[in-house]
């Protein structure tokens, strides 16, 4: 396994419980959210998350990587960390803003009024929340810590609002607020220490050009699976019936647990990877098998059982679920090539070129299966492309491996 230190260590501990509660918040309040509310309530609601969750990939724009990978390498120089921290910070802000802007327009244009409303009301929130908490940073000083006692308190609020306040329909207000101002709160907080600190500013917007620049490569990496991923789903959640989006989206929450616990692994391990000259591909493949498979094959032979038992008979039967599952299995694999390799060791042009290839024959299939099959065809699309990123970053893995066996 990868040499541990006391940092992955310290990652594994504080991403592990921050997504620890984050598993155990949907699978309490799934049984109470999906009977008092009804499925087309709950499914409007399911879609403002949706729409929410897709603005992290245009927030962030591969900060994430990009920016861990800057800061990790001068821990012990403030005046660089205070330069990233800025800069990377003005591109979340310029992005984060025109993202509430985009959002706000698409609600009034595609959606009803009480979603509208609530978009208006409770995006701007989530949005500032989200940009102020800086994960990123925090992951690339490694210092997780004070990251994980905010998140934590944004969702045990979060827990304590929807088990307490949320009674019945007319109570989803408390449902949104409850998703929405913790993350507010906990964004102010972290900011703060990072502020008192490091002496920051909120942002800097000098360097932004450059920025956006340098980081596209990764940005398109990243984003151009939403082609097929999100934007369909936001597509399907507009169009299609809200209660069968619910079922749909409740198996893409289900196969979310693995996605979790895989993202657990790679954060952990991404900014000591960054710094190493070795290879933990065979590693992490492994690794993503051991946390993936016994939770898919459980799944795939008592999944409807054990969704009849906790949201009902109404939820039992989910062919959505079977179908995502597989696509996990992929994802962990290609996921230990990707951001296992690829991208701590500068590869972002590969993964840009990857991940448009694949985003638009992905794309052209879920047009035709969506069309065809609806919300079947969106799963099915979601397992294809997974299946694809496996195949073509393996592919040039072997081929960057083989280059530099060459040169050596």
């Amino acid at each position: 396994m990868i040499k541990i230190n006391k940092e992955i260590v310290s990652n594994v501990f504080n991403y592990g419980l921050i997504e620890i509660i984050s598993l155990l918040i949907p699978i309490i309040t799934l049984p109470i959210l999906t009977r008092v509310l009804g499925g087309d309530v709950y499914g409007e609601y399911l879609l403002f998350i949706t729409i929410l969750i897709f603005g992290h990939t245009i927030i962030d724009y591969g900060v994430q990587y990009t920016g861990v990978r800057k800061v990790s390498k001068y821990r012990n120089e403030l005046s660089k960390i205070k330069e990233y921290y800025e800069d990377f910070q003005g591109v979340r802000w310029f992005l984060g803003t025109l993202y509430l802007l985009v959002t706000i327009i698409y609600a009034f244009l595609f959606l009803n009024e009480s979603s509208f409303k609530y978009i208006v009301i409770f995006s701007p929130f989530y949005v500032v929340g989200y940009i102020l908490t800086s994960s990123w940073f925090f992951q690339a000083i490694g210092n997780t810590k004070q990251y994980m006692l905010a998140s934590l308190f944004a969702r045990i609020i979060n827990l304590l609002i929807i088990v307490f306040l949320v009674k019945e329909n007319t109570d989803v207000i408390y449902l949104y607020a409850g998703s929405t101002i913790p993350i507010f709160l906990s964004g102010v907080y972290l900011n703060i220490i990072i502020k008192v600190k490091y002496k920051t500013k909120l942002f800097s917007m000098c360097n932004l050009k450059t920025r956006l620049i340098k980081g596209s490569k990764v940005f398109i990496g990243i984003l151009t699976p939403n082609l097929y991923n999100s934007l369909p789903s936001i597509v399907m959640g507009t169009v299609y019936n809200s209660k069968e989006f619910a079922i749909f989206i409740i198996a893409t929450r289900i196969c979310g647990i693995i996605g979790i616990l895989q993202s657990v692994l790679a954060r952990s391990c991404y900014s000591f990877l960054s710094m190493s000259n070795k290879t933990y591909v065979k590693k992490l493949i492994l690794a993503n098998l051991l946390i993936s498979l016994p939770i898919v094959i459980p799944l795939l032979g008592f999944g409807g059982f054990f969704l009849n038992i906790f949201l009902g008979e109404a939820y039992s039967s989910n062919v959505y679920l079977s179908i995502l599952l597989v696509g996990m299995v992929f994802l962990g694999i290609s996921n230990a090539i990707s951001e296992g390799y690829l991208l701590p060791n500068g590869y972002d042009k590969i993964f840009r070129n990857v991940s448009i290839k694949v985003s638009v024959i992905s794309l052209i299939v879920s047009i035709i299966l969506i069309s065809h099959y609806g919300l079947l065809g969106g799963a099915i699309t979601l397992t294809c492309a997974r299946f694809l990123y496996l195949m073509f970053f393996s592919f040039e893995y072997f081929k960057v491996k083989t280059l530099l066996s060459n040169v050596v």
